[in-house]
């Protein structure tokens, strides 16, 4: 296509050059046609006609005629025996012609000059003398040519045409060599425009050409593997850079994804590890077996089985991006807070303080925001010794609610490690409590859905642990 273009581009030009340059010389004959026609027609208006008319430069050529197609006078150059042209085409305006007749004098012979020609052709009356008298050139023309009547001259027909005629040769000689050139000279260029595109496009593309080969033998099992950066600040380097970060987010998802189905599986083996033991003894020595203990343990475990499936459905919901937040549905964070305490079971050690409850209305999804809630209840309860505190405020543009136990705490280096998928710290706040490090890790993904944000502080009232959920206001 570059090559296509290009031979389009250079073939007009050409034509187009070519077709200046013609015109050009074309247009400097003709000046000096006129030029010659001019000074001619001065010296026929004032009668004297020499024999041999001037000349200006060498290969123009002119001649007078008469009615009757005698010639009377030329440019040495020419013989005063035959026209220039041919009879029948003596008018008053500019011709082209590709030879004309001319005779060398010292050869005495006839022979067409170079060509091609422009010809001018001009109509002009010779001025009348008195009766009985004769220009100088009628003497000189009689004398020269003594069998011609005088009809020639007779009065009342003394009407002439001036021919001249300039030599286009050189110039035309010129742009012949320059076509043969062109015509020679513009498919070579075509065709190294295209050698060299073609050279240029496999030099840019090579690095494309090396990501994609590296990207072809990339597998699930070597993401670690990375595309070859080129030096240069091109579009090839930005891609390059590019579809690095995606396998870097690619083998980071990859490995979230393993270790995730690896905590899961152990999350889930240690409940139904238990479930499947009590039930197994209970069949090996019912005898031995309090059933109503044994009942309560298994419900104890197929409850926790049953909240690990719930939250891990969940969260593979949000990273699917499955919940969708209505706008137009309203949740007063009071209420919600008043309908979760009440459903959650407080242990009897715990004081629950609401002293700080106030109105707080956001949009966003009733279910999921009350299991944010259930989930920060429940570790309070857990992690709390004898008080709890739920505040539910707006401040400015934000509903912020806070939950805050008497509990050892969170070391601020821990703060965010406690919102990751999995993850249980190893002091009080640990496996032994129950749970499988998936509810606060929720709690982040739900607040953040709706445009929120929670962390952790120390509480300033019950010195433990104090977390802050901040929502836009409804």
């Amino acid at each position: 296509m570059a090559a296509f273009v290009v031979a389009i581009f250079l073939f007009v030009s050409a034509y187009g050059l070519i077709y200046i340059l013609k015109n050009s010389v074309e247009n400097q004959g003709g000046s000096a046609a006129r030029l010659e026609t001019q000074l001619i027609s001065s010296l026929i208006q004032k009668g004297d006609i020499p024999f041999l008319l001037p000349v200006g430069q060498q290969d123009l050529f002119a001649q007078i005629v008469t009615y009757n197609y005698k010639v009377i006078a030329n440019t040495p150059n020419v013989s005063n025996q035959k026209l220039l042209v041919q009879k029948n085409i003596i008018s008053n305006k500019m011709q082209f012609f590709s030879n004309i007749n001319q005779q060398d004098r010292d050869q005495k012979e006839s022979q067409d000059a170079d060509g091609p020609y422009m010809v001018m052709v001009k109509a002009e009356t010779i001025p009348k003398l008195e009766t009985g008298k004769r220009h100088d050139f009628e003497t000189a023309f009689y004398y020269n040519s003594p069998s011609v009547r005088p009809s020639v001259f007779k009065a009342g027909k003394q009407k002439v045409y001036i021919l001249v005629a300039v030599s286009l040769a050189s110039g035309w000689d010129t742009i012949g060599k320059l076509e043969s050139s062109l015509f020679l000279g513009v498919p070579i260029l075509v065709v190294l425009v295209a050698g060299m595109v073609l050279w240029l496009t496999a030099k840019a593309l090579a690095p494309v050409r090396e990501i994609r080969e590296e990207v072809a033998e990339i597998s699930l099992s070597d993401l670690h593997r990375r595309v070859p950066e080129p030096k240069s600040k091109d579009e090839v380097a930005r891609l390059a850079k590019t579809m690095n970060k995606v396998l870097d987010r690619l083998e980071s998802s990859a490995f979230k994804q393993r270790r995730f189905v690896a905590d899961a599986s152990h999350e889930l083996r240690t409940p139904l590890a238990t479930l499947a033991t009590s039930l197994d003894v209970a069949l090996a020595h019912p005898e031995n077996v309090v059933w109503e203990e044994a009942v309560s343990d298994a419900l104890v475990a197929s409850r926790r089985l049953s909240r690990i499936v719930d939250e891990l459905l969940l969260l593979a919901q949000i990273d699917e991006g499955g919940l969708v937040i209505s706008d137009s549905s309203f949740v007063d964070l009071d209420d919600l807070v008043l309908e979760e305490v009440a459903f959650a079971i407080k242990p009897d050690k715990i004081k629950l303080d609401l002293s700080k409850l106030s109105a707080g209305r956001i949009l966003g999804d009733k279910e999921s925001l009350r299991r944010v809630i259930a989930n920060l209840l429940d570790n309070a309860y857990k992690y709390g010794t004898s008080r709890v505190d739920i505040a539910v405020f707006t401040e400015e543009s934000k509903v912020i609610i806070e939950v805050s136990d008497d509990g050892p705490g969170i070391e601020e280096s821990a703060r965010e490690l406690i919102f990751m998928r999995f993850t249980r710290l190893d002091d009080a706040r640990s496996s032994d409590k129950g749970g499988a490090g998936l509810g606060l890790s929720l709690v982040k993904e739900i607040v953040a859905t709706h445009g929120g944000q929670v962390y952790v502080q120390d509480s300033p009232n019950l010195k433990g642990a104090c977390f802050v959920l901040e929502f836009p206001a409804g």
